[in-house]
């Protein structure tokens, strides 16, 4: 499975490492690492976005943190890392 980050998906990521916050860091990887896997059961409690984000779906980083995606054939995409939707 590919893994594609948008230019603000990328940036949040950068954002947590830049900041020093490895453990965001490492739950993030652990994430994109079961997508690859799992897209949409296992870790992070998957949920398929609703309303203008249909056809997304997010995983728990934290409690105050989601990583949205989306899992198209071979590729996911990382939309965002920070933040709630």
């Amino acid at each position: 499975m590919i893994v594609a980050w948008t230019d603000d998906g990328w940036n949040d990521y950068v954002y947590w490492y830049d900041d020093g916050d490895y453990k965001k860091v490492s739950r993030i990887n652990d994430l994109v690492k079961d997508m690859k896997r799992h897209p949409f059961t296992s870790i992070g409690k998957p949920e398929p976005l609703k309303r203008n984000l249909s056809g997304l779906w997010s995983r728990r980083i934290d409690s105050k943190n989601r990583i949205v995606y989306d899992c198209h054939k071979s590729m996911i995409t990382i939309y965002s890392c920070k933040d709630h939707y």
